[in-house]
């Protein structure tokens, strides 16, 4: 995912990449300017190119080292820093210090989860991720404005203070995350858990502001819960025998 390769000569899955970062860019600028709406939306815009370019590598043959770690640089911004700002802007703001200790660590959470994603998985997605996707954190702190927003609802410095520090521990944790995937050939349950996904999908895509939040929780959520069921079960099974 280069600018250039002898090989293969694409710029479009970097071109994606810049995209992201300056979608990333602008969500901040816009936040900083009050412009909360704006920014949530360029913050989502920007995680949807980040996933265009990797696709678009991947199609094209075209993953290097040097695209990951460009790809890493923009998600900082645009899923790290964007984020953290606007919730910053719209909550802590006005308040003591301590508050702005919280955005910190969402940060460092992000940070740490690209490097170890770089280190230990080199942009291989193939098989899940380790921790939380910081771009799913960051689309969750974007469409909690949207979503509370649409429901005249007041963001709390308490209620945004636990949706950060959860993500954060998301992130940072060892829990695997994959994204959801259509099965209609595996079984009466698989196959409602896919009707399930698109109805997810379909609802964020008409009902964005309403829908969108709640569907990136819930995926947090269920990846979270399958690791405690697996964590306990495989505890159980060794002490049995």
């Amino acid at each position: 995912m280069e600018f250039w390769n002898e090989n293969h000569p694409f710029i479009l899955p970097s071109l994606f990449t810049v995209l992201n970062l300056i979608s990333g860019v602008i969500a901040i600028i816009l936040a900083i300017n009050a412009y909360f709406a704006l920014s949530s939306w360029m913050i989502i815009i920007a995680v949807l190119f980040d996933g265009v370019d990797g696709k678009i590598a991947r199609w094209t043959g075209c993953e290097t080292e040097f695209g990951v770690h460009l790809d890493s640089l923009a998600d900082l911004v645009s899923s790290g820093m964007a984020p953290m700002i606007l919730i910053y802007q719209i909550t802590f703001k006005q308040l003591p210090w301590i508050y702005t200790c919280i955005c910190l660590i969402f940060i460092f959470a992000g940070t740490y989860r690209l490097a170890r994603f770089n280190v230990l998985q080199k942009g291989d997605r193939s098989h899940g991720y380790i921790g939380l996707p910081i771009p799913v954190a960051g689309m969750c702190v974007a469409t909690f404005y949207l979503f509370a927003e649409t429901l005249l609802m007041k963001i709390d410095p308490i209620t945004a203070t636990l949706l950060l520090l959860f993500l954060s521990t998301l992130m940072v944790s060892t829990v695997p995350y994959a994204w959801p995937k259509l099965e209609w050939h595996q079984g009466r349950l698989k196959i409602a858990y896919s009707v399930f996904i698109i109805f997810c999908i379909l609802g964020m895509i008409i009902y964005t502001k309403v829908a969108f939040f709640p569907c990136l929780c819930l995926y947090s959520l269920v990846g979270l819960g399958k690791w405690i069921v697996h964590t306990v079960r495989k505890k159980w099974t060794v002490h049995i025998i």
